[in-house]
């Protein structure tokens, strides 16, 4: 099912994980698998979407809810 890897370097794992994480908001594990992902392959594209998406999550700032 797998590549030839052992599982703690599968891209399959790592996205699989990210996902899992990401789907329960613990954005830091998710993020940190998705960046296994691009160590492994640094051209991997759905990981690359995935850390930016993250970023965003984690940087948005909301101006108009601290000014009353």
């Amino acid at each position: 099912m797998f590549d030839s890897l052992p599982e703690s370097e599968s891209i399959e794992y790592w996205m699989l994980k990210g996902t899992i994480d990401q789907r329960f908001q613990q954005w830091g594990k998710a993020y940190n698998a998705f960046v296994k992902v691009q160590q492994i392959d640094p051209g991997h594209l759905e990981a690359k979407t995935q850390i930016a998406m993250i970023d965003s999550i984690l940087n948005f700032w909301n101006k108009d809810q601290f000014n009353p």
